[in-house]
C-alpha cells in the first residue's frame, strides 16, 4: 500500500470499501455515521518544538479495509454526518497535446520544418547511385550504416525529384517549403541483409538524374495491436487510424488466383460494422475511423472532447485546398497559393468552425472537421467529442492517407454536367487534327435509360529532366460522380462535360519550367496526361458511387492517339501539363472518345504482395493531435461537523492530556446503517483539531 502524495494544500482521498463496493453494486449503500482516527500519530515526536505532526506522510487506502474502532478518538460515540447526493454533472476540464503517430512528431510552430522522431526504429540512407538497375522494380539498396531493416518493417521514403537541388532530405526534419510524394512500403524480404532488400512494389522509376541523398525511416509491423497493444509496454500516446473499405478498389482484376484480393480480404475490414454503426450510405464507399485503442489507456482523453478545442495537423499532406494558410496553423496574409506555386505542404485540421450537430443515427452530437478555422474552410470529416472518435470522410484525403495509394498529394474535385454540343477543339473524337468538326459528326455520349459515374486519373511517365517527374503509377481521383443520362424530345443524346470549378485546383503540380526553377527545387508532382475515367450502367439497376462495379470502369479516349477523354501536355508543344492553363480546360466526350477509349486496369504494382501490406493496413496517424478533454463528475457529498468542544482529547497511547493540547485526524471511516464502513477517507496531511478549532469535514465520493 502507497503513501499519498503530498500536494500543497489539504484534500481527503476518499473510495469505497470492498464491502462498499458489494454494497453499491445491490442498489443497497447508505451512508449514516463516521468515526475518526488518529492512529498514524505519535504525539510524543513534537513535544521538543523540532518537529510538526503536520508534515507526517499518511498511508493511502486500501479497500480490503482493516477494522476500526466502534467510536472516534476520545470514547466519542460515531458522528452524524449530512448525506447531499449531488444529482448535476459537474464538468472538468483539461488539455492534452499528445504527439503521436510517429510518437513524436514535434509540430514546431515554425514554418521551417516539422521534427519527426520517435516510434522510429531507426533510419537509412536510400542509396541512389546503387539502385540503377532498381528503378521501377520493387528491390531497394539502401546505403551502408544506420539501422539494418527487418522483414515486415514499414519504412517512410520522401521521393524528392532526381532534380532537387538541395543534395540532401530527412524526413527527420522535415523541411515543410519542400513537399515531395512520400510514401510508406512494407519491407518483404531481404536480399542482402543490410543493404538491398525487396518492398511490397515498384518504387519510382528514376533511370537517371542528380541523385538526391534521401534519409528513409523504419517503423513497426502493426505496430498499435501487435507491439503497442501487447501489454508489456507503456502507454505509447499514439493514435490508431484505420482506413475501411466496402468496395473493391477500381480497376481491380480478381482473374489473378492467389495474387490480387478483393475488399473483403482488406486490411482494417474487421471496422466495417462502424459503417453502419454511422448510418453511412453506399455514397460512401472509403471511411476513415481515428480513435485510441490501445492497451493502456487509462483516463488518458477523459470522458469526451472539448467542443471547439481539437485540432490535428498532418504534415506529411499535399493538399488541393492550401490556398493560404501554413498547414501548422500560423495563418499568413502574405502567403497566397495559386495553381503550380504552392510552396507549404501539410493539412491543419481544426472542428473551430460552423455549428454543433446531431446525429440521429448515432444518437451523439458532433462538429465538422474542417481544414481551418473559419467558417469558409472545407470539411473533410466530423468529430464526435462525446465518443472521442474522429471520422474522415473526404475520399481523396483518405486516397492520399492510403499507404498504398503511390501519393500523398490530393486530386480536385471537378464538375459534371450535360453539353447539347460537341467539343470544337485541338484534338476532336477519334483522333481527328481538324480544328473544327467540319466533315466530321460526333454523336452525344449520355442517353435515356444509363447512369454515367466519372472520375479521372493524373499519370506521368520515365523520370527526363523537364519532362518528368518519374513517380510510380498512383491511384485515380477518390472523388466519383452520377449522372443520369438524358434524350432531348429530337432523339439527341447529350455530350458529357466536365471542368474544375476551383480556379486554383493544382498548387502542388509543376508543369516543365518549373520542375527546375530554383524556387520549387524539384518538388511537388507532375502528370503528362490526364485522363477521364467512365462507368456506364443501366438506371434501374439503381447503382451509387459506392458500389457500382468496379471492373466496368473505362478510359475515354486513346491516350496513344488522343480525343476529348485525354489531356495530353505534348498536343500543347508541351512535356508537362501546365496546370495554370489545364485548370480552365473542360472535357466535353461523345460517343466516339468513349467507344475509342479502353478498360481501365489499376496498375499491378498498386495490388502486388497484399499477402504483406494491403489496403487498409494503415493503423497510425502520422501527425499530432491536440484537444482539450472533460469528464462530466456525479458527486455524492458527506458533511460532519466538529465543534470546539469535541475530540480534543484521545485514547492514542501517545497522547498525554498533560501536555497534548492538540490532536491529529489522520483517517475517516465511513459507517452505513448497521455499522459496516462502506467508506474510507484519509488526508493529504494529519488534520489539526483543538479546543479553539471548528471543523467542517466534506467527503466527495465521484461517480
Amino acid at each position: 500500500m502507497p503513501f499519498i502524495q503530498p500536494e500543497p494544500f489539504t484534500f481527503f482521498n476518499i473510495k469505497f470499501t470492498d464491502h462498499g463496493r458489494r454494497a453499491a453494486s445491490q442498489g443497497k449503500i447508505t451512508f449514516s455515521k463516521i468515526i475518526l482516527s488518529d492512529r498514524e500519530i505519535d504525539y510524543s515526536i513534537d513535544r521538543d518544538g523540532n518537529y510538526n505532526i503536520f508534515n507526517n506522510r499518511v498511508l493511502d487506502l486500501s479497500e480490503f479495509y482493516p477494522d476500526v474502532p466502534g467510536e472516534n478518538f476520545g470514547n466519542i460515540p460515531p458522528t452524524s454526518t449530512v448525506f447531499q447526493p449531488q444529482g448535476d454533472g459537474l464538468i472538468y476540464n483539461a488539455t492534452t497535446n499528445f504527439n503521436v503517430g510517429t510518437e513524436k512528431i514535434t509540430i514546431t510552430g515554425s514554418s521551417s520544418s516539422t521534427t519527426i522522431s520517435n516510434f522510429v526504429k531507426g533510419t537509412k540512407t536510400l542509396a541512389y547511385s546503387s539502385n540503377s538497375s532498381n528503378w521501377g522494380t520493387n528491390k531497394i539498396t539502401f546505403a551502408g550504416g544506420g539501422y539494418s531493416p527487418v522483414v515486415n518493417d514499414v519504412v517512410t521514403i520522401p521521393w524528392v525529384s532526381p532534380d532537387y537541388s538541395s543534395g540532401s532530405y530527412n524526413p527527420t526534419t522535415m523541411p515543410q517549403n519542400d513537399p515531395c510524394v512520400l510514401s510508406f512500403y512494407k519491407i518483404i524480404s531481404a536480399v542482402t541483409a543490410g543493404s538491398v532488400y525487396l518492398v511490397d512494389r515498384p518504387i519510382p522509376n528514376f533511370a537517371t538524374g542528380a541523385f538526391p541523398t534521401l534519409t528513409c525511416q523504419f517503423f513497426r509491423d502493426n505496430m498499435i495491436e501487435s507491439f503497442y497493444g501487447s501489454g508489456k509496454t507503456s502507454d505509447p500516446g499514439v493514435w490508431n487510424m484505420n482506413i475501411v473499405r466496402t468496395k473493391t478498389v477500381m480497376g481491380t482484376q480478381l482473374s489473378v488466383p492467389n495474387k490480387v484480393s478483393g475488399y473483403t480480404t482488406y486490411g482494417s475490414i474487421e471496422y466495417n460494422g462502424t459503417k453502419k454503426y454511422f448510418g453511412f450510405s453506399d455514397n460512401l464507399p472509403i471511411f476513415g475511423v481515428i480513435h485510441y485503442t490501445n492497451k493502456w489507456t487509462g483516463n488518458t482523453y477523459g470522458e469526451q472532447f472539448v467542443e471547439k478545442t481539437f485540432e490535428m495537423n498532418l504534415p506529411g499532406i499535399m493538399w488541393h485546398h492550401n490556398l493560404n494558410a501554413y498547414y501548422n496553423n500560423i495563418l499568413s496574409s502574405s502567403f497566397t497559393s495559386f495553381n503550380s506555386s504552392g510552396e507549404t505542404w501539410g493539412l491543419y485540421l481544426s472542428d473551430f468552425a460552423g455549428d454543433t450537430y446531431y446525429d440521429p443515427v448515432v444518437k451523439s452530437t458532433y462538429r465538422e472537421l474542417r481544414d481551418g478555422r473559419s467558417i469558409n474552410s472545407f470539411s473533410v470529416g466530423r468529430v464526435y467529442h462525446k465518443l472521442q472518435l474522429i471520422v474522415v470522410t473526404d475520399q481523396e484525403l483518405l486516397t492520399a492517407l492510403t499507404y498504398k495509394s503511390n501519393r500523398n498529394y490530393t486530386l480536385p474535385d471537378f464538375e459534371v454536367s450535360l453539353s447539347r454540343t460537341p467539343q470544337i477543339g485541338l484534338y476532336p473524337a477519334n483522333g481527328y487534327s481538324a480544328t473544327t468538326m467540319s466533315g466530321y459528326t460526333a454523336n452525344g455520349l449520355v442517353e435515356n435509360g444509363y447512369d454515367y459515374f466519372v472520375t479521372y486519373i493524373a499519370e506521368n511517365s520515365t523520370y527526363s529532366s523537364s519532362v518528368s517527374m518519374g513517380h510510380a503509377p498512383a491511384l485515380p481521383c477518390g472523388y466519383i460522380k452520377k449522372i443520369t443520362g438524358f434524350t432531348d424530345s429530337n432523339g439527341n443524346k447529350q455530350y458529357l462535360k466536365v471542368r474544375f470549378p476551383n480556379s486554383n485546383s493544382f498548387p502542388y503540380m509543376r508543369d516543365d519550367s518549373e520542375l527546375l526553377n530554383i524556387l520549387y527545387n524539384g518538388t511537388g508532382w507532375n502528370a503528362n496526361t490526364v485522363q477521364l475515367l467512365v462507368n456506364k450502367q443501366l438506371s434501374y439497376k439503381n447503382y451509387d458511387i459506392g458500389n457500382v462495379p468496379y471492373q466496368d470502369w473505362k478510359r475515354v479516349s486513346d491516350s496513344s492517339v488522343g480525343g476529348n477523354g485525354v489531356y495530353r501536355a505534348s498536343d500543347y508543344g508541351l512535356n508537362t501539363i501546365d496546370p495554370k492553363v489545364f485548370n480552365s480546360y473542360e472535357f466535353v466526350i461523345s460517343e466516339e472518345d468513349f467507344n475509342t477509349g479502353s478498360t481501365y486496369t489499376i496498375n499491378s504494382g498498386l495490388t502486388a504482395n497484399q499477402s504483406y501490406l494491403n489496403f487498409g493496413d494503415e493503423c497510425f496517424v502520422y501527425g499530432t493531435i491536440k484537444t482539450g478533454i472533460a469528464a462530466v463528475v456525479y458527486k455524492t457529498r458527506i458533511q460532519a461537523y466538529l465543534d470546539d468542544s469535541e475530540l480534543n482529547g484521545s485514547n492514542n497511547p501517545t497522547f498525554d492530556p498533560e501536555i497534548d493540547t492538540a490532536t491529529y485526524i489522520t483517517e475517516i471511516a465511513v459507517l452505513d446503517e448497521l455499522g459496516n464502513v462502506v467508506a474510507a477517507g484519509k488526508p493529504t496531511y494529519p488534520i489539526l483539531k483543538s479546543n479553539i478549532r471548528w471543523l467542517t469535514l466534506q467527503l466527495d465520493i465521484d461517480f
